[in-house]
């Protein structure tokens, strides 16, 4: 009897470990997206910088900005 219930124990935890390959894969791509918009922050705000934006943008309100704008695409894209 304990033979079969840790055949049954194995499976199930197979059917899990599968079941959660299955929807990492289905939902990649968010993370994907998400990656690329938070390189295009960094990217801008390194822009800015060496545009030395914060020298007209009043103590930083630009890069506050540039990244609700950023953090505001990725929660409409998800």
């Amino acid at each position: 009897m304990e033979q079969i219930d840790a055949q049954q124990e194995l499976a199930f935890i197979r059917k899990v470990i599968e079941d959660s390959r299955t929807t990492m894969i289905d939902n990649g791509y968010e993370y994907i997206v998400w990656g690329a918009i938070v390189a295009l922050g960094m990217f801008a705000t390194y822009a800015l910088d060496r545009l030395h934006a914060s020298a007209w943008a009043a103590g930083g309100w630009i890069y506050l900005a540039l990244w609700i704008a950023v953090m505001g695409a990725g929660w409409t894209f998800s």
